[in-house]
């Protein structure tokens, strides 16, 4: 089993519904995250398994938590609404 184990709503949300994280496009990293290009944000970001992991990341990398990618889902925002959710999460840092 993968881990962390992708998700449909991260796959659609983070990746413009065109692969999964953790397929050959993204990378795999074993301590609870995963690192995937995403064609709707134009940029490189994680998914985070929790936010021990997230504290983990990289500086200047955006990662999101399930519960985060579950609220983006549900708020049906248009792609340029995630565009800018992103950039505010990227200057800010952290999850929202």
């Amino acid at each position: 089993m993968k881990w962390p184990p992708a998700s449909r709503e991260a796959s659609e949300i983070e990746n413009g519904g065109d692969h999964r994280a953790g397929t050959r496009e993204g990378a795999h990293d074993n301590r609870g995250k995963v690192k995937t290009d995403s064609k709707v944000l134009g940029d490189t970001v994680w998914i985070v398994g929790s936010e021990n992991a997230w504290k983990s990341l990289p500086d200047n990398q955006v990662g999101y938590l399930p519960e985060e990618i579950y609220k983006i889902k549900q708020a049906g925002w248009t792609e340029d609404h995630l565009r800018k959710i992103h950039q505010a999460k990227k200057f800010l840092g952290g999850p929202f």
